[in-house]
């Protein structure tokens, strides 16, 4: 478990025995006995202690015993490092054309890559105009070197980026 739980667990128990207090407050003004006074601090207790697991477990502060975050719950976990074998890129779209007119309709991006500068061999294409990165897995060792080109409805393809590269130990 993270520590924020335990802390959080810890927390709970005092908030449920002050709401019990409260509930045997209004159990002796009612004229209970003093005995279910007690019984309200321990289920106020227990039912604080056991909210409070559930909301923290809602949160994402659970984790499993190897370490790894609940599936669900990832997009509040840190994102995994990079593939010793892969290369991230990242880009932002074009908003105009190279003559400087608006650019409409914008098809997707084409990444090329090569392991000489300016030699691009193989080639990928992310037909998704609204993304802004791309992971090229499976490289063996070597140097690559990579551009990125929008392309539109046309199949017209901008001009490359500027060159990246990246070594694959």
């Amino acid at each position: 478990m993270k520590t924020p739980v335990i802390a959080a667990l810890v927390a709970s128990v005092p908030i449920g025995a002050i709401v019990g207090m409260l509930l045997k407050l209004d159990a002796r003004a009612r004229g209970w006995s003093r005995r279910s006074g007690f019984l309200f601090i321990a289920v106020g207790s227990v039912a604080c202690c056991a909210g409070m697991s559930a909301l923290v477990f809602v949160l994402g502060g659970f984790q499993s015993d190897s370490g790894s975050a609940d599936p669900i719950l990832s997009w509040l976990s840190a994102p995994a490092p990079p593939a010793p074998d892969s290369a991230t890129l990242t880009w932002v779209a074009p908003k105009t054309r190279a003559d400087g007119s608006a650019l409409r309709g914008l098809a997707g991006f084409r990444i090329y890559y090569g392991t000489a500068s300016g030699s691009y061999s193989a080639s990928i294409t992310v037909a998704n105009p609204a993304a802004m990165k791309y992971t090229v897995r499976g490289l063996p060792a070597n140097t690559y070197y990579f551009v990125v080109k929008a392309y539109d409805k046309n199949n017209v393809e901008s001009a490359p980026s500027a060159e990246v590269s990246k070594t694959i130990r």
